[in-house]
């Protein structure tokens, strides 16, 4: 509640590429222990975390500049992607297909604290579920539809 009150506040200015900075060790660090802990609780996929890992890959899809730095882009404008992995995405996003680049980052271990989250049951299925629906359809429709899915059905 205290995040979001934070965001909602129109006199703090977020610059939401600050925020990603580093996105994949805040990630390693703080999300996917709860990742872990969730799974272990539940033994199933949180759909909304499945979504945001989705978004994340989405986010570090990026070409290299002649200079080193690595440009994202969306909706036909670039920004700069600030992240010690931006090289090693960049390479899975030039030569795998959305499923199969899910597959190789999650199973990555030295992503994520030497964990392969790959093996958790139904998570690559389901965050390649949600990157293909944002490579499709974008970010808008795809939140659109993942609420109207949670209000109807739960699919993972």
């Amino acid at each position: 509640a205290q995040v979001l009150d934070r965001f909602r506040n129109p006199s703090l200015e977020h610059r939401w590429l600050s925020i990603s900075t580093q996105a994949t060790i805040k990630l390693q660090q703080r999300a996917i222990p709860v990742l872990l802990h969730y799974y272990e609780l539940r033994g199933t996929v949180p759909p909304h975390f499945a979504l945001g890992v989705a978004a994340y890959l989405r986010f570090l899809r990026s070409t290299a500049t002649a200079d080193g730095q690595f440009i994202g882009e969306v909706n036909g404008r670039p920004y700069p992607i600030q992240d010690e992995h931006a090289a090693y995405f960049a390479d899975l996003w030039a030569h795998l297909a959305p499923t199969d680049l899910v597959s190789a980052a999650l199973g990555n271990t030295s992503l994520w604290g030497g964990h392969d989250l790959s093996r958790l049951p139904r998570f690559a299925e389901c965050v390649s579920y949600y990157l293909t629906h944002l490579l499709a359809e974008g970010a808008p429709a795809t939140l659109a539809a993942f609420f109207q899915e949670k209000a109807a059905v739960r699919f993972f």
